[in-house]
């Protein structure tokens, strides 16, 4: 997901082991932010999750429950996903700011969020998956445009393309 679409998630968007993207928060004039939609027609999708992330999403929402306890009056239920420490939205700034710690106190290389998405789609590729199912899932309309800007090549992709004339005009046996 882009950065405004995981920022504009609300819990009801996510139901069994699909997310649906249908809004986006975006940061306007002025450094407000506001609710739009995703940047693309085709950003408006199904995602489906694993069990991994439905888990790690689970504990996530046990833990906002019991922020929202303890500000009591003072939480504004928005129903988002990521919010601030009231329950509103969560400022872009300081969701990157949030993360850049988080990636720095777990000594995991300095990554932008946007990075993870280029990273996810190249995985998806290297896994196997058909260019037109992964331009799908990260919202864009062209599989050409997303194999060009966001998938990149991994070492044992290059190795394994090595193969010789003779191996790759073999016949198929059946």
């Amino acid at each position: 997901m882009r950065h405004g679409e995981v920022l504009g998630l609300r819990w009801d968007d996510i139901e069994g082991n699909v997310i649906t993207v249908q809004r986006a928060l975006i940061t306007v004039t002025g450094g407000q932010v506001e609710l739009s939609t995703p940047k693309t027609a085709t950003g408006i999708r199904r995602i489906y999750i694993d069990e991994g992330t439905l888990t790690v999403l689970a504990q996530h929402h046990e833990l906002q429950e019991a922020e929202a306890q303890a500000a009591a009056a003072a939480w504004d239920n928005t129903g988002f996903v990521f919010t601030n420490q009231l329950g509103g939205m969560l400022n872009p700034r300081n969701f990157d700011r949030d993360w850049y710690e988080l990636l720095e106190r777990s000594g995991v290389p300095r990554i932008t969020f946007h990075g993870l998405r280029h990273l996810h789609t190249s995985q998806l590729v290297r896994a196997g998956h058909d260019p037109v199912t992964v331009a799908d899932r990260i919202g864009h309309r062209d599989p050409s445009f997303t194999l060009k800007r966001y998938s990149h090549a991994f070492e044992d992709q290059r190795k394994k393309a090595g193969l010789g004339l003779s191996t790759l005009m073999e016949p198929e046996s059946d």
